[in-house]
C-alpha cells in the first residue's frame, strides 16, 4: 500500500515529516499496524489550483485489491474514515447510499437529527463516483464542490484517484483553507489504502 502525490519543490505549509524508528525490527510491525495512517503515505495531496474564489486538489492511492472492491469498500465509509473528522466523533454513524441522490451522512443521534457531508451525482461501481457540496467546515460557506473518485485496475491492485474541486465566497479567501482541505482529505485516503490492505487500526 502506498500514496503517490506530485512533489512541489517545497513541502505545503503545515507538512509535516514522518520520523517513525523503522530501524528497529521488533517495532517495525507494531508501527505498520498503527501508524500507517500518518507514516506510510505522505500526508498531503498536491492542490493543483487555488485563489481566493477556487481551490482544485487532486490525491492519489493504489489500493490491494480490485477496482469493484475497492469501489465497495470506498462507499462502507463508517470502516475507514476517522472519527476525528466528523461532526458527532464516531465514524461508525456515517453512511454513504451511492444510488441516485444518495446521501453521505451522519446520524447524529439527537432526536433524529443528521449531517449531510455531500451528495451522490454519479455512481459507476468499480469504474467512479462523483459527490457534490461542501466538505466539513465549507458547508457553512456559500460555495459549490465537486468529488470525482475513480478507480483503475493496476498491477497489485487498483489506483484510485480522488479530486476535490470548490469554488465559491469564503471571507478569509478559499486558498487560505486549500491546505486544511488537502491534509484531511489525504489522511482520509491513506486511511482508505491502508484499510484495504487489512492494516487499518483506529
Amino acid at each position: 500500500m502506498m500514496i503517490r502525490r506530485a512533489l512541489r519543490p517545497a513541502l505545503a505549509p503545515g507538512l509535516a515529516p514522518c520520523f517513525a524508528p523503522c530501524f528497529a525490527p521488533c517495532f517495525a510491525l507494531w508501527l505498520a499496524l498503527w501508524l500507517a495512517p500518518l507514516c506510510a503515505p505522505p500526508a498531503h495531496a498536491r492542490v493543483v489550483a487555488a485563489g481566493p474564489d477556487h481551490f482544485t486538489l487532486n490525491l492519489e492511492a493504489l489500493a490491494a485489491t480490485t477496482p469493484q472492491q475497492a469501489y465497495r469498500r470506498f462507499v462502507k465509509i463508517s470502516d475507514w474514515w476517522s472519527d476525528a473528522h466528523t461532526y458527532g466523533g464516531d465514524a461508525g454513524k456515517l453512511d454513504l447510499d451511492d444510488r441516485a441522490q444518495g446521501c453521505w451522512c451522519e446520524d447524529l443521534g439527537l432526536r433524529g437529527g443528521f449531517a449531510e457531508h455531500l451528495r451522490v451525482v454519479y455512481a459507476a461501481p468499480g469504474q467512479m463516483l462523483r459527490l457534490q457540496g461542501g466538505l466539513g467546515p465549507l458547508q457553512e460557506l456559500a460555495v459549490s464542490g465537486s468529488m470525482t473518485v475513480r478507480f483503475e485496475a493496476v498491477a497489485g491492485g487498483s489506483r484510485v484517484t480522488l479530486s476535490y474541486a470548490v469554488s465559491g465566497h469564503a471571507p478569509q479567501g478559499l486558498d487560505t483553507l486549500a491546505p486544511s482541505v488537502d491534509s484531511v482529505l489525504a489522511e482520509q485516503l491513506a486511511r482508505f489504502a491502508t484499510h484495504t490492505a487489512g492494516q487499518l487500526r483506529n
